[in-house]
């Protein structure tokens, strides 16, 4: 029905999914590190790093069959971006959307780019919703390899292709 989002675009624009590959490669880098100052590691800084790894792995993969579960059984409800806000790299969208008569208010933690700063408040957007949890959502248009158009108080999603 709906085409899947990317790998690598879940990891471009989705913060808790970049977070849970980002963890367990600086504890490595920091064990790797210590271990060239120290010398050989204790046995525990291994257990606890697989344990680190095993937690970030399903961790993303929670998010990613999340994400996917909801692109593959769920609908798209038009919804309208209430407020945006980021920091340095990683920031916030927050939407609302309209289902079966009951208003919902979505939030996605981004990561900062172009794609994700171009969306203002008032803009129409295109919420993915779960039919079974019609609170859990993404944005489409972030998640699907494509660009966001804006004109005035409208966005328009053109995909660049179809796979």
């Amino acid at each position: 029905m709906n085409r899947y989002p990317s790998l690598v675009r879940i990891l471009r624009i989705d913060a808790k999914a970049l977070l849970s590959v980002l963890i367990p490669f600086v504890v490595w880098l920091l064990d790797l590190a210590s271990m060239a100052i120290v010398g050989a590691a204790p046995i525990e800084y291994t257990v606890h790093n697989l344990a680190i790894l095993l937690i970030a792995v399903i961790a993303l993969g929670l998010r990613i069959g999340k994400v996917y579960s909801i692109y593959n059984g769920g609908i798209q409800i038009e919804g309208r971006i209430r407020e945006t806000s980021f920091e340095q790299i990683r920031g916030k969208i927050e939407y609302t959307y309209s289902y079966l008569s009951r208003e919902y208010t979505g939030i996605v933690e981004v990561l900062k780019s172009g794609i994700t700063q171009s969306l203002r408040p008032g803009d129409r957007v295109t919420a993915m919703i779960d039919l079974a949890h019609p609170m859990h959502s993404f944005l489409r248009d972030l998640y699907i390899k494509g660009e966001v158009k804006r004109y005035g108080q409208k966005s328009f999603y053109f995909q660049d292709h179809f796979d």
